[in-house]
């Protein structure tokens, strides 16, 4: 095992995702004008390593327990590739959950919470029996809950100290659970022909792949759309001139692949990672709410 298959084995777009999300939601937390001083930077930091603790740990365990769907769907991960072998990454899980767990309690109770919630819902989206994955519901509602509600409110809460909800946390949470609606629906499209041989129901197998996809795109497309009235209303002109923005971009996307009847699997990974990124420059423009 080196440095690049351990790199690979943590997902780099869900450790680009929640590291976003952190620091999108202290900022939010801090306010205009204040100081980033020596605490806050050790606040910040000691979330972060807790978060990407359980971010590990969650994605390792689906990539073990997934081992041989992986084979098929996604041959070049550590796992299957041979990379890394399951011993190895059963300890890291293991230190990650760990190292996850033990931060958490020693910060406050809002941010185990997050960590603990996360690591439940994670565990049993991926472990028997439960396995929620095999059900296209219930693995979309562990995506929703804990990418939409649990990160926002818990982090934002962890971050002032009491439970409150300004205006512009119940729009990015409320933003964040449709979002999360998008990528579990887009999840799967790549990954049909893997999750057919082993039994997994999801959208993409029941509605087609490119339907799924295009489909995503235009809900993705009215998500930005309405975001940008919404925060309008709430006099927060440059959040909605940046979700704006973001929609015409998800819209020329998506026009783009509407027009093909059956997209290949290489066109299918571009847009699901498109879409990513799309998740990243939304955390990264909720901040401009705070701007009046």
């Amino acid at each position: 095992m080196n440095i690049q298959s351990l790199w690979q084995f943590s997902r780099p777009h869900t450790i680009m995702g929640t590291t976003v999300s952190i620091v999108s939601l202290q900022i939010l937390a801090l306010g205009l004008g204040q100081t980033w001083d020596r605490d806050t930077w050790g606040e910040l930091l000691i979330t972060w390593i807790a978060c990407l603790g359980a971010n590990v740990a969650i994605v390792g365990v689906n990539q073990i327990i997934d081992v041989d769907i992986d084979r098929v769907n996604k041959p070049d991960l550590p796992l299957p590739a041979g990379l890394i072998t399951s011993h190895q990454a059963w300890l890291i899980t293991a230190i990650s959950a760990v190292v996850g767990l033990s931060l958490s309690a020693l910060a406050d109770i809002y941010l185990l919470a997050v960590v603990s919630l996360s690591l439940l819902i994670g565990f049993a989206y991926s472990v028997p029996p439960l396995r929620w994955k095999r059900y296209a519901l219930w693995a979309g509602i562990a995506i929703i809950a804990v990418r939409g509600s649990i990160v926002n409110l818990g982090l934002f809460w962890h971050f002032t100290g009491r439970v409150h909800l300004p205006p512009v946390i119940a729009m990015i949470t409320m933003f964040m659970v449709i979002f999360g609606l998008v990528i579990a629906l887009a999840k799967d499209a790549p990954d049909t022909t893997g999750d057919r041989a082993f039994g997994i129901q999801t959208v993409a197998l029941g509605w087609g792949a490119t339907t799924v996809l295009q489909g995503t795109g235009w809900l993705l497309t009215g998500l930005y759309t309405i975001g940008a009235v919404v925060s309008y209303g709430l006099n927060a002109q440059l959040l909605s001139m940046g979700l704006g923005v973001c929609g015409l971009v998800v819209w020329e996307q998506t026009r783009r692949i509407a027009s093909t009847q059956d997209l290949c699997p290489q066109a299918m990974k571009n847009f699901y990672q498109f879409i990513w990124r799309m998740f990243y420059v939304s955390y990264g423009i909720f901040p401009l709410g705070l701007i009046t």
